[in-house]
């Protein structure tokens, strides 16, 4: 029985040995398994975060992308769009082309003025002249019709400053107007400065309106009795000048000079009565016949009905295609009206050289329309970043305007108004029997048309 049962004890001890050395050897296999998938992991970890830092780091542009994924580029996307002008590094409050065509001015925020030259728009990087405005900066500017003189508005000091203008640099000459109005803002100035007029005019913010000499002399001064001033200009020939406020419609008067010496002002007989306040206008020139005095008249969108107005007072030839001349003591009247859909008191226009076409920009959109029937020509939906729009000009021949919001100037191809062109000299090949003249214009035709096709412009 004893040696029995120490068999069997035996033989259980050893199959549980057996069976301990198994289990752990196959424990063991399994912890150096994981050792080396944990370390072939690490590894692989390893050698991808080196890879990840080998690569280049995404600039902030990139970084905003892969953030926000919707947010727009600066650059629009639309047909018409030359190029941006940026430097500026404040907002750009005013852009006025020379007289001469051959620059564009544009003043800002940071003291500065600059000339960007005509010829270099369409390059890459277009060239400039910049001049620095000692200790304040310039609102509003406007050129003389010789473009050798200009004008500008002080912020700080509520003033207007006398430059000369050589080669795209702007000289100080002197300071006028400092202390007429010191607690109110100037919303418009104007210049006249040629052999018939020489004057210059401050709109303040108020009810106030003054015409001053070149040394800074009140030569007259106005109670517009608007309420309130919004905008003021005076037409290249400085024979008239005109006011829009808080009060429904536009105010003129005339100025009478001798041998360019100012004389008195008169308020005209021809006031524009509308139903809505005029937030901007702008004045042609006069013509060697006479008068010659055109106004378009954007109404706000945002005070009553809202609506787009050309209103046209016109001795010349401007409209003869239409043959709609102004006679001797005629009323000004209504000549084109439509919907205007972008409510803003603070909306831009600006009238092409050849008075063809209108734009209006309110916030970030740009609507061009035909100053004959009123009809929309083109619109640019995202003309900018963002922000409201400061500014607009065409340049002198109409090839292109632009716009300004904070401190970026757009340059737009003028193909609107070529194709505003083209329908004008169509309807005027009806009217004309020399065949000569006849084969001018279809050659014209067929030049404008050419291009429009060149740049795929589509009409609405």
């Amino acid at each position: 029985m004893d040696i029995e049962f120490i068999s069997i004890a035996v033989t259980t001890a050893t199959i549980a040995a057996a069976a301990a050395w198994y289990i752990f050897r196959y424990c063991n296999s399994s912890h150096k398994d994981q050792q080396i998938k944990k370390h072939v992991e690490s590894t692989l970890s390893n050698k991808s975060k080196k890879n990840q830092m080998k690569q280049p780091k995404k600039g902030k542009k990139d970084r905003e992308e892969s953030r926000f994924p919707h947010k727009k580029s600066k650059t629009p996307s639309d047909a018409l769009f030359v190029t941006a002008l940026k430097g500026h590094t404040s907002p750009v409050l005013d852009a006025v082309f020379t007289p001469c065509g051959k620059g564009l001015a544009t003043c800002s925020e940071d003291r500065t003025i600059r000339v960007w030259k005509r010829n270099t728009l369409h390059a890459k990087e277009p060239s400039y002249v910049q001049t620095n405005v000692d200790l304040d900066h310039v609102t509003h500017l406007r050129f003389s019709t010789s473009g050798k003189a200009a004008v500008g508005s002080l912020s700080r000091d509520r003033a207007v400053r006398l430059f000369k203008v050589s080669h795209g640099l702007f000289s100080h000459v002197a300071d006028i107007g400092k202390d007429l109005n010191p607690l109110v803002d100037i919303v418009a100035i104007g210049l006249a400065a040629n052999t018939a007029h020489q004057y210059v005019l401050l709109c303040f913010g108020d009810t106030a309106l003054f015409l001053l000499s070149s040394q800074g002399q009140v030569l007259e001064k106005i109670n517009t009795q608007m309420h309130e001033n919004y905008w003021a200009a005076v037409s290249d020939c400085g024979a008239y000048f005109g006011c829009s406020g808080f009060a429904p419609g536009v105010k003129l008067w005339s100025v009478t000079s001798e041998n360019g010496h100012f004389v008195k002002v008169t308020p005209t007989t021809i006031e524009v009565v509308l139903a809505d306040v005029v937030r901007r206008l702008q004045l042609d020139p006069c013509t060697w016949e006479g008068i010659r005095l055109a106004q378009y008249i954007l109404v706000s969108a945002g005070i009553r009905q809202g609506s787009l107005q050309s209103l046209v007072m016109d001795r010349g030839s401007i409209f003869q295609s239409r043959r709609q001349r102004w006679k001797e003591g005629e009323e000004c009247r209504v000549l084109a009206k439509g919907p205007y859909k972008q409510p803003c008191k603070s909306a831009q226009i600006a009238i092409s050289s050849s008075n063809y076409t209108l734009a209006v920009g309110a916030k970030r959109v740009i609507e061009l329309f035909s100053t004959t029937t009123s009809n929309q020509l083109y619109i640019i939906d995202e003309a900018h970043f963002k922000g409201n729009i400061t500014a607009l000009a065409y340049s002198s021949d109409d090839e292109v305007f632009v716009s300004a919001i904070h401190n970026r100037v757009h340059v737009w191809k003028n193909l609107p108004h070529k194709a505003e062109v083209v329908d004008r000299l169509k309807e005027s090949l009806s009217s004309i029997l020399q065949g000569s003249t006849k084969k001018r214009i279809r050659d014209q035709i067929e030049s404008l048309s050419r291009e429009l096709r060149e740049h795929s412009y589509v009409r609405p």
